[in-house]
């Protein structure tokens, strides 16, 4: 295995830069650029709860790199980076490469919290991705669906007016390579109760997945399985929904419960948990506003990965040498870090599948 370990000159201290474009020039700051900021506030949360228990002291750098490749690598070439432990990397393709080169050239934790479809992972041992790779979420999802749904008929509501999810057609596939029959209905224009409820048989359990995460697509969807939840009391129907779901909330929440909704994620916010109301209370009292409207909430992002990170490096200088981590799980991600080789860098694995049920409960399965 790969030996990861803190390049620091002083072996009580961690040293941390964060590469974000905060734009602090710009006169009015663009909302990507308030949200890294909001990151920022997040993780300097979580530093100080640490700051508090641990015996380390953290030394954070915070670069602006005005969303330009030519400044992060004028950023990179200051000889304070060569003393870092991590780095925070922005989420542009090229300045992430940049700084994923230097980070392995120099053998630092590489962080990448907010980009999806980067692969350093595959071949730089110090690089982190913390959101589970789009190669692996089909598998993770297929699997869930198995094990949660194997008693259950599957009800597929095709949206032709709507590109049809990735994950919708991984899982169509996955159906017929194993030979699970389905039903599917058009969601167009004759689209009704009358139309689905038809073909529902009574005494059956059935999963209902439209083909868009669209909200349009929600909106025609979500009437008929009110009715069905209210008139059809011989069937058991449940919908399974898609993370843009958590964009929703504050309009469809409660018809999320009332039709028993499940819905897989990265990031889960769930603002009536006390653990989440105490980082709100700390966040508004830190800085004098609440965290804005966003999926993910910066804020609660920013200070899940500083305190998961930080906490490792605190507790030791060969935190990461293991194949796998243990587990976090945070205010809004959990990570689940496992290295895919030998000579690779981490993934997160740990993919959030949430149930809002009936009784007006939130779970995390």
């Amino acid at each position: 295995n790969v030996k990861i370990e803190r390049k620091a000159k002083n072996p009580d201290t961690v040293n941390v830069a964060l590469i974000l474009p905060f734009m602090l020039k710009s006169a009015s700051p663009s909302a990507n650029a308030r949200n890294y900021t909001e990151f920022y506030k997040g993780f300097m949360i979580a530093v100080d709860s640490l700051r508090k228990s641990s015996n380390k002291h953290f030394n954070i750098y915070a670069f602006d790199n005005a969303g330009s490749l030519h400044v992060t690598d004028s950023i990179l070439l200051q000889p304070v980076l060569k003393q870092m432990d991590m780095i925070i990397a922005p989420s542009d393709a090229k300045q992430l490469a940049a700084v994923n080169r230097f980070a392995c050239e120099n053998q630092i934790v590489a962080v990448n919290a907010l980009s999806v479809k980067d692969e350093a992972y595959t071949n730089n041992p110090y690089a982190f991705q913390s959101n589970i790779p789009p190669s692996y979420l089909s598998a993770e999802i297929a699997e869930w669906f198995d094990k949660t749904f194997s008693n259950h008929k599957i009800v597929l509501v095709t949206d032709d007016t709507r590109e049809k999810k990735d994950i919708y057609n991984d899982l169509v596939s996955h159906f017929a390579a194993h030979k699970v029959p389905t039903i599917t209905i058009s969601l167009g224009n004759d689209f009704s109760y009358e139309k689905l409820s038809d073909k529902l048989n009574p005494g059956s359990k059935y999963i209902v997945i439209p083909s868009s995460s669209s909200k349009e697509t929600l909106a025609s969807l979500m009437p008929v399985l009110k009715a069905l939840k209210q008139q059809r009391i011989d069937i058991d129907v449940k919908l399974m929904g898609y993370p843009e779901y958590c964009a929703y909330l504050l309009e469809y929440q409660p018809d999320f419960h009332k039709v028993d909704t499940y819905i897989y994620s990265r990031f889960f916010y769930n603002d009536s948990h006390p653990r989440t109301k105490a980082f709100e209370a700390t966040y508004s009292r830190w800085y004098g506003e609440e965290m804005r409207y966003t999926v993910p909430r910066m804020g609660a992002l920013g200070f899940d990965t500083g305190f998961f990170f930080l906490s490792a490096m605190s507790k030791s200088n060969h935190a990461f040498e293991s194949r796998s981590l243990e587990l976090y799980n945070g205010i809004q991600t959990s990570f689940k870090f496992q290295r895919i080789s030998n000579w690779s860098g981490f993934i997160n694995k740990e993919l959030l599948f949430v149930r809002f049920t009936p009784h007006f409960t939130i779970e995390k399965l």
